[in-house]
């Protein structure tokens, strides 16, 4: 506490010394709201002209003074019971140690995040892949089987539509594994940066699996068909065949048979001849078309794989885009607030450190307030009878954070 010479010798002077005094004790304490009060208050003390107005204003300032001292010595108490609390020191210092690591464990995650994400991302792509090419390959087995069973000449439509079902169900099931996936990867990376919550991606970016398929191109090209004479002369072929072998037979055997009977013999050995070309020449013909059609379900799920597997490497690109510049922005934003309660709690704790000079310091302070008080008192009673001379004893407010 210094003393100011020089007594008060009206209201104006004396309250505009207590609100410079009430205006300190504020910014030094950072009361915002007791600064904006009592800078109004100054506003009506300054504007003030007659005795009477001057008179109201001092009254004015009396009370604002009054209840700003009130709310500081409010504030100086509480903070020299926090400092006499003798378990405190021992807290701040649990407290800062822990906010330490929490500030070490940050620095090494921000330089660590951006490699955990893309190896996630590349896990993520690779997963999917390989599940696709072995369901795939599962469908492709089991599409071969059902050819084989029958004649895709005249169910190749369902056969066709039956293939394209799988891969739409296919594409969706992708779909939501990437999804499920890069989910999976933002609750990783928030749980690293210890957020509450993980950054919320969109959809993934894709063509719907309909569309997908529906513009895969038909694969079927069935060979071309033999020629009719082609055709017949393969099959009356080994017929003739049969006549000469019959006729020859006869004749190198020395059989002297009726006319009719060779001309039987001759006949039936063309038609057998003749039935197992034809029907060899069909399973041929069936086994081409098998062939065929197996070769355009393979090219169709070829050609699926290569569509839906640029799907799914642009949706993890963007997704994968996304999440980086989100998580890179909080933590951009979190960096400055760590540091600053890092440094906050370590004011904190040298301050609580120095706790006996500080609790000198705050009765000081008290005293003064207590003074300040007195004075504020004495102008609201002067005010409310008539303005005269008021003896002042001026003390500084040196309240300390």
């Amino acid at each position: 506490m210094n003393a100011v010479s020089g007594p008060g010798h009206d209201i104006p002077t004396e309250a505009a010394e207590l609100l410079d005094q009430a205006l300190k004790g504020a910014k030094v304490n950072r009361r915002p709201d007791l600064i904006r009060r009592l800078n109004r208050a100054r506003q009506t003390l300054d504007t003030a002209t007659g005795a009477e107005e001057r008179i109201d204003a001092g009254r004015l300032v009396a009370q604002d003074v009054l209840r700003a001292l009130d709310s500081l010595r409010v504030d100086l108490r509480s903070r020299r019971a926090m400092l006499s609390d003798p378990s405190r020191t021992a807290e701040l210092r649990a407290e800062l140690a822990d906010v330490k690591a929490r500030s070490e464990r940050f620095k090494l995650v921000s330089r660590e995040w951006p490699q955990t994400m893309a190896y996630g991302f590349a896990k993520v792509s690779s997963d999917i892949e390989f599940d696709l090419r072995c369901r795939i390959r599962a469908l492709i087995s089991d599409m071969e089987l059902a050819i084989d069973a029958s004649d895709p000449g005249k169910i190749r439509d369902q056969l066709d539509a039956k293939l394209r079902g799988h891969l739409v169900v296919e594409a969706d099931r992708c779909y939501q594994h990437v999804h499920a996936g890069v989910r999976d990867m933002a609750t990783e990376i928030a749980a690293l940066i210890s957020l509450p919550t993980p950054h919320r991606l969109p959809a993934p970016p894709v063509v719907p699996p309909h569309h997908l398929v529906a513009t895969l191109p038909d694969r079927h090209r069935p060979s071309p068909r033999s020629p009719v004479p082609a055709t017949l002369l393969t099959v009356l072929l080994p017929g003739y065949s049969g006549i000469v072998i019959t006729l020859l037979l006869s004749r190198l055997l020395g059989l002297h048979l009726p006319g009719w009977m060779i001309a039987v013999c001759a006949v039936v050995g063309a038609l057998a001849l003749a039935g197992a070309k034809a029907s060899g020449e069909r399973k041929r013909q069936l086994d081409r078309r098998r062939a065929d059609a197996a070769k355009a379900m393979r090219g169709t799920a070829d050609e699926f794989q290569l569509a839906l597997a640029k799907q799914l490497r642009d949706a993890v690109r963007v997704l994968e885009h996304d999440l980086r510049r989100a998580t890179a922005a909080t933590v951009t934003q979190l960096a400055p607030s760590i540091a600053e309660e890092l440094d906050t709690i370590r004011a904190t704790t040298e301050t609580a450190q120095r706790a006996p000079a500080e609790l000198a310091a705050i009765a000081v302070d008290l005293d003064t307030v207590a003074e300040l008080r007195n004075r504020g008192l004495e102008l609201q009673r002067a005010t409310s009878v008539v303005p005269g001379p008021h003896p002042v004893r001026r003390r500084h407010l040196t309240v300390v954070v």
